[in-house]
């Protein structure tokens, strides 16, 4: 399970907010109503998943984390 401590109640709105996404239109439609300041804090968010998933899983396989980067299209 991902953990990620120390976020702020706006911080989980966000990232709840893109965990139910479910479609790439969906999260996109989201991502695009969102001024840039919260695009950024989005982006940034969406990254520290990423690297939390690292920490949780075999570092040779990362399934988890590609599942991320592909729903979301962070390259």
């Amino acid at each position: 399970m991902i953990k990620i401590e120390n976020l702020s109640p706006y911080q989980v709105e966000i990232l709840d907010t893109i965990w139910s996404c479910e479609t790439e239109e969906e999260f996109l439609e989201f991502y695009d109503k969102l001024d840039d300041d919260d695009q950024k804090l989005a982006d940034t968010l969406m990254r520290m998943v990423v690297l939390a998933s690292c920490d949780e899983e075999d570092l040779g396989e990362m399934k988890e984390s590609k599942q991320i980067l592909k729903k979301y299209m962070i390259h």
